[in-house]
């Protein structure tokens, strides 16, 4: 019997002594968390850049996944960092230059080291199947092909992802294409109200541009 009570002691004191569940990934200020199959990835003290030109709500700081720095400058922007849908990779636009509005896309898997992607890039996205296209230096990228098209700003991917909606800046009129897997690109013909394009997730065959009324079919 007082072994028993000896046992359950230790046992209780053990138990007392035990820190807070999980494990600490880093000290400071942490915001814009997101996570995906056990991994995750967060700014750490994130300032207000010395530009007045930067509304005060625009941070940068530095990027972590899971318990180690990946990437600086990064911004607090929607978008700024996304893992894929498809694969533990963590994409990230680097070195932020809100002026220009441009910075060094990066991907980084796990433990390993990041790659860079493309420099002077505006955007990003990731397709359902994992494939990463971007918008940098007037050109779309995806697959290690490029396609020009003038004053592109923004990309989306069709919920299938065999197809891309590219737009061109406020200033060049926000002129919409579609381009496929193969490269092949196609004008809409129409221009709007400049907005990022966004496929309606439920029907792959329709194309909508938030914001817009106008719907156009492929």
């Amino acid at each position: 019997m007082a072994f028993q009570r000896t046992a359950a002691v230790a046992i209780l004191c053990a138990a007392c002594t035990q820190g807070p569940p999980g494990r600490k990934l880093a000290s400071g200020i942490a915001r814009g968390l997101i996570a995906r199959e056990g991994a995750a990835a967060f700014l750490l003290n994130a300032a207000h850049p010395d530009d007045r030109a930067v509304p005060e709500d625009l941070l940068a700081g530095d990027l972590w996944l899971d318990d180690r720095k990946v990437g600086t400058g990064v911004s607090s922007q929607d978008g700024s960092y996304a893992f894929s849908p498809a694969a533990p990779d963590l994409a990230f636009l680097a070195a932020w230059r809100f002026r220009e509005g441009e910075g060094e896309l990066r991907v980084v898997s796990g433990r390993g080291e990041p790659r860079q992607v493309a420099k002077g890039a505006r955007s990003f996205a990731w397709s359902s199947r994992g494939e990463l296209a971007y918008v940098a230096e007037g050109r779309v990228g995806v697959a290690g092909r490029t396609v020009r098209l003038p004053a592109v700003q923004a990309v989306a991917w069709s919920p299938d992802g065999t197809r891309l909606a590219a737009r061109a800046s406020a200033a060049a009129g926000g002129k919409l294409w579609l381009v496929d897997k193969m490269q092949r690109v196609r004008s809409t013909g129409q221009q709007f109200v400049p907005s990022d394009p966004r496929y309606n997730p439920g029907d792959s065959a329709m194309l909508t541009i938030h914001c817009c009324v106008k719907v156009l079919r492929r």
